[in-house]
């Protein structure tokens, strides 16, 4: 018994102590012990997740995505998303405005917050590049490095060799000849404005500059009348400048030859200095073909406003051979000595021959008759130049401005072209 009493005072002196503990409880010891109990349940509820996308540049906000979770109207523990897209305004950055700028990246600010509890907000910063626009460029004309140049004639009648030509061998064509009408509107001759179209895009990807030729025997009876008066000048170069434009050629050339009536030579110092100022104005070349034998009704001064003068050195009735070495040089001395400068003289060659009777017979019709043709200046009683005297004239050219060709519709194919030659002689 004695052991009994013993034992139950020490049970009642425990539980007197805990009841003491209890009593001795602060208030705020007793709010956390039931915190505790209860934090499970807390982190058991999503409250609401809000996921925010906007664009971050300076104070400007062009585009912005809202998407809002609300986890209480849910039936399964995976919230639902909805978006709200906010309206650009004129002021914002608009999709123009993106579109234009070469480059351009703007970082894209992607914010997750988690209202559960304070901590438990996470911040995700991306970049994205913004797509932008490419333009097309035109291509500028490649320009050949060259002192020297070849200007070949592609005339309306027999321009159909242009889809065959090697364009390296030339640095220019003239197409010849545009002429107008008598009321001074030009037209063109050479096909269809689709096939000189054609031919102007092919010189030009090749390096080539295309002029039009004005005149040519036969064809200037129409200018007399119409430079008569500088009025009449002014709307003549207007309607040429039209025709010009609208083919995207790159200069004029001049081929009012001696058969034009000669009124048309009082009027002419006044119609090239007009020409000239126009075509400066215009970024357009300036040319002529000329010759000594009708030379002298062209002043000194009209003859330097030309960027280049094409010497017709063919035709000459007082020698054998229509186109000789010696004929060269003396038209060549001629013009020098009228004050035009060695790099403008350009030196004219024939691609056909010429008999007594002033005959005319392509180069190529020769070659297709005897191949052998091609070293000779001579096939029976007609003259032309061979490849000895092609050689050699070129060889002369690279001392002034370069040959000149009519026509390159006359010309021969491989091995026997003319052409290959002096592409190879002049400008190599």
């Amino acid at each position: 018994m004695k052991n009994l009493s013993q034992f139950s005072l020490m049970k009642l002196s425990a539980l007197l102590m805990c009841v003491l503990m209890l009593v001795s409880c602060s208030a705020n010891d007793r709010q956390a012990f039931k915190e505790m109990g209860t934090s499970a349940d807390i982190h058991n509820e999503t409250e609401s997740v809000t996921v925010t996308t906007s664009v971050s540049e300076e104070d400007n906000k062009p585009l912005q995505t809202t998407n809002e979770t609300e986890a209480n109207d849910t039936k399964d523990s995976s919230p639902q998303i909805t978006t709200a897209l906010e309206d650009v305004t004129d002021e914002e950055t608009s999709l123009t405005d993106i579109t234009t700028r070469p480059t351009e990246t703007t970082a894209l600010e992607t914010t997750t917050e988690a209202t559960t509890t304070p901590e438990t907000t996470t911040t995700v910063t991306t970049t994205q590049t913004q797509p932008m626009t490419t333009s097309t460029t035109i291509e500028p004309t490649p320009v050949k490095e060259t002192d020297m140049n070849v200007i070949g004639y592609l005339t309306t009648w027999n321009y159909y060799c242009y889809k065959a030509l090697d364009w390296d061998n030339l640095t220019h064509i003239n197409i010849a000849f545009v002429n107008p009408d008598k009321d001074g509107v030009f037209s063109n001759d050479i096909g269809s404005d689709a096939t000189l179209c054609d031919i102007v895009d092919t010189a030009h990807k090749n390096g080539v500059k295309v002029l039009a030729s004005l005149g040519g025997w036969g064809g200037s009876v129409n200018y007399p009348a119409l430079i008569s008066s500088s009025a009449d000048i002014d709307k003549l170069n207007a309607n040429l400048l039209k025709f010009v434009k609208k083919f995207d050629l790159d200069g004029i050339d001049i081929d009012v030859e001696g058969d034009v009536d000669k009124d048309f030579w009082k009027n002419y110092d006044e119609w090239i200095s007009s020409l000239r100022k126009m075509c400066d104005d215009e970024g357009l070349l300036l040319t002529t073909a000329t010759a000594k034998w009708y030379a002298h009704y062209i002043s000194d001064e009209a003859l330097k406003l030309f960027d280049l003068v094409n010497i017709m050195v063919y035709d000459n009735t007082e020698e054998n051979n229509h186109a000789s070495m010696e004929y060269a040089k003396a038209q060549l001395d001629y013009f020098e000595g009228r004050g035009v400068e060695k790099e403008k003289l350009v030196l004219g060659v024939p691609f056909y021959a010429r008999n007594k009777s002033f005959g005319y017979m392509s180069y190529k019709s020769i070659i297709k008759a005897d191949e052998s043709a091609y070293t000779r200046d001579y096939y029976g009683e007609y003259s032309y130049n061979g490849k000895s005297t092609i050689e050699a004239k070129c060889e002369l050219a690279k001392s002034y401005g370069g040959i000149m060709i009519w026509e390159l519709g006359d010309d021969a194919n491989e091995p026997f072209s003319l052409l290959d030659i002096i592409g190879k002689k002049v400008l190599e």
